[in-house]
This record gives structure tokens, sequence and C-alpha cells, in this order.
């Protein structure tokens, strides 16, 4: 991620209104027949994630801002979100976006502008105008208000706005590389789950390639030494609970409090936003390391793997696995099956799967530990490649603040009114 020296001569603080082409939000524009409507679900983290094409006699009336290439979308609702969106596309179809966002057409480089409205200084001068406990919001009047610093040379404009897109760019490869990743994660899971490995490590062909391999089973075709399982045959079944939060001596020790925040996408659940004392492991249900933990309570189908001993709250249910089963092979065993667990608990408020009901939850498997270690083996690899991929983001991520910090604050004495 090079780029060119930026050599800073002065800097110009103005009001955001002052640089653009006019007032932000320009005058209402005449409206095609159909459109691309950009709503506030539209937008994630710079990125237009749909492109729904609706009529003007549908549109809700918040589509209002028909949007220029080059034009910034500031979101107005929940502006701490920074959903915002630099618009480049060169289309002959019309875009208009929600009255839930600002339009804002800048005199100068919109780009720079774009990187600029994402800064900490900015978003916290926002935060400070905005009204509203549930849903904080921002005018466009207010919004205008706020300052903005700018290097008067529009080169320095430019190489600042390059640096950055630069880091925008390899960080959205790694992303699509994680994306294709995942991808093939979940295709090996459906094939090693449904047809499993041979003696020799190979995948088994498929049913209709080679129907003496397999059996009928409610899920359908699985290979003939597979075997019918419930949860129970796993191993032991816990489910957690919460020392009392009002004795200080049960918090704050060695042991992990694990809960379902602290789960992610990896295997292994290495850090808890609490922890416990002794005395707090103690008045809770020990689990060892090694043990599978699925959610079961509102958030269902979470699963992670306890990477030392600790203890869950009651949200969690707990698998404890005997000598018979590998534990990374029941956590992909788990992975594989969410939409399954999920669906089978009861369509409530807060949807629960209690120890019982979890415990009779069924599965086909193979019963010799050598194809489940090979199993295992196969996705190891493939979480490797994910797990690499996803350090290299986060560096490239602290990169790109570390480099928006540094260049987007004005050099001392750089700055005029």
């Amino acid at each position: 991620m090079k780029g060119k020296m930026v050599t800073h001569s002065s800097w110009q603080h103005s009001a955001l209104g002052d640089i653009t082409v006019s007032e932000i939000n320009p005058p209402s524009e005449r409206k095609a027949e159909t459109f691309i409507y950009i709503d506030l679900e539209s937008v994630s983290q710079g990125k237009l994630l749909s492109e729904n094409q609706i009529s003007a006699k549908e549109a809700p009336s918040r589509a209002q801002r028909v949007v220029h290439k080059q034009d910034v979308l500031f979101q107005l609702v929940r502006p701490y979100q920074r959903n915002n969106l630099f618009f480049d596309k060169k289309t002959e179809r019309q875009y208009v976006a929600s009255t839930g966002y600002a339009l804002i057409r800048p005199k100068k480089n919109a780009k720079y502008l774009y990187y600029f409205l994402h800064t900490d200084m900015f978003v916290s001068a926002v935060e400070s105008y905005c009204t509203g406990s549930n849903y904080p919001a921002i005018t466009s009047e207010k919004l205008s208000l706020i300052p903005v610093d700018i290097p008067k040379d529009a080169n320095d404009q430019q190489h600042i706005a390059d640096i950055l897109s630069t880091c925008d760019e390899v960080i959205e490869q790694t992303e699509k590389t994680i994306a294709k990743y995942q991808d093939i994660k979940a295709g090996m899971l459906q094939d090693l789950f449904t047809r499993g490995l041979d003696a020799n490590g190979k995948l088994r062909p498929k049913p209709e390639d080679a129907p003496e391999l397999y059996k009928d089973s409610p899920l359908g075709k699985i290979p003939k030494e597979w075997i019918y399982v419930q949860v129970k045959d796993f191993g032991d079944v816990i489910t957690g609970s919460t020392p009392s939060t009002s004795n200080p001596l049960f918090w704050g020790g060695p042991f992990p409090f694990y809960s379902p925040v602290d789960f992610d996408e990896s295997p292994f659940c290495q850090t808890t936003e609490r922890t416990v004392s002794a005395m707090g492991l103690d008045q809770g249900r020990k689990i060892p390391s090694n043990s599978v933990m699925v959610v079961c309570i509102a958030s269902i189908g979470k699963i992670s793997i306890a990477k030392c001993e600790g203890i869950t709250n009651q949200q969690i249910n707990t698998i404890i696995p005997n000598e018979k089963y590998n534990f990374m092979f029941l956590y992909y065993l788990l992975l594989h099956n969410i939409d399954r667990l999920i669906n089978y608990a009861p369509q409530t408020a807060v949807p629960i799967i209690n120890k019982e009901e979890f415990s009779l939850f069924h599965y086909f498997v193979p019963c010799n530990l050598k194809e489940q270690v090979l199993i295992v083996e196969q996705l190891k690899g493939i979480d490797t490649l994910i797990s690499n991929e996803e350090r290299t983001l986060s560096k490239y991520r602290s990169v790109k603040l570390g480099l928006m910090k540094k260049l987007l604050t004005p050099p001392e004495g750089a700055l005029e009114a």
C-alpha cells in the first residue's frame, strides 16, 4: 500500500456547507419512472449492498435525493455507524437516495471529503448535534455547520485520497479472499458430512455413482458405516449458570466466563469479556478445555470451543466429549447442522432449546474415530487459511486507521481559518 509522499502546504478550516457546490441536499430533480432506491439498509461499511429497482409510483416518500457520480451520502440517523457512501458509478440508470441521508456535492475532491467524514473528530462533532436516544439523528442544516479540514493544494487532496483508496482496495480484495474460502468451507462441510471419507482419506463417490456405499436415513443418503446418535451420546451435557453478580469476590479472576457475545467465527473462544475467580468458578458448572459450547437461548446456534477451563452462562449448553468422539469433529458437525437446530427451536419471542431437548437432538455420524479425525484435518486446513486472511485483514484495517489519523489531520501550523 505505497503512495506518493504528501507535502502539506496550508489547510483550510471551513464549515462543511461552505465547501459544497450548493447547500447540502441540492434542489430536487425530476425522478425517472423507475430508479434504484438507496435506503439506510442498502449501505454498509462504504459498500452498496443491494440495488433495488422500483417505480416512481411505488417509491416511498423518502425517496428524494437524486444521486450523481462523485456525490457523498452521509447517514443522518445513527451516524456513529459510519455507513456512508461515495457514489462513483457511471451508469445510465438513475439512483435515488432516502432522505435518511444528506447528499453532499463537494466543490473539491469528493473522495478526500468522504474519508474525512469518517474521522473520529468529525463523527464526534456530528454526535454532539444529534437528538433522540434510540435513533440519534442530525439534521442536514446542523451537519452543514460542522467544520472540516482540507488541504488547499488540490494535489495534496488527491494524494491523500489515492493512498486511502489503495488501502480500501487491498482490504476489499482480502475480504473477497475470505469470502471465497468461506464458500469453499461450506462446500467441504456439505460433502464431508454427507459422504465422509474412506479408509484412505478420500471423499466417497456420490450416492448416485456408488449407491452400494450408502443407506437411507431421515436426512437423506448416508454412508453405510455411519450410525444414528443423539447429543447425549457424545458425552456429558451441562447447562451453564451465572455466579451472583452482587458478590465481587466471584469476579475478575483468571478463569473465563463464557457467554454468547464472546463467540466469533473462529472455532475456539480465546478470550471473554468477563472472568471469574476460583471462588466464582466453584459457584458455576465447570467445563474443561476443548468442551463444545452451543448457545440454546436467543442467539441459537452460535458454537464455540472452550480454550481453557471455565464456566458458561445459562444460555449455553456444553458438550464434554467422551473418548468416542473428537471434539473438533463435534464442533464441525454442529456447525454444519446449525439450520436444523435453529428450526428445531420454538418460534417465540425468545426461542429456547432446553437441556433435555438439546440432548435428544440427533445426527448421523461415523463411529470410526479415525474417520472423524480425517474429516477434522481437512476442515482445519481451510480454517487456517481463513484465520490467516482475517489476521491480514485486521492488520490492513489498523494500517488504514493510522493513515487516516495521520493524513487527515493538519500538521501543526498549517491550518488557516
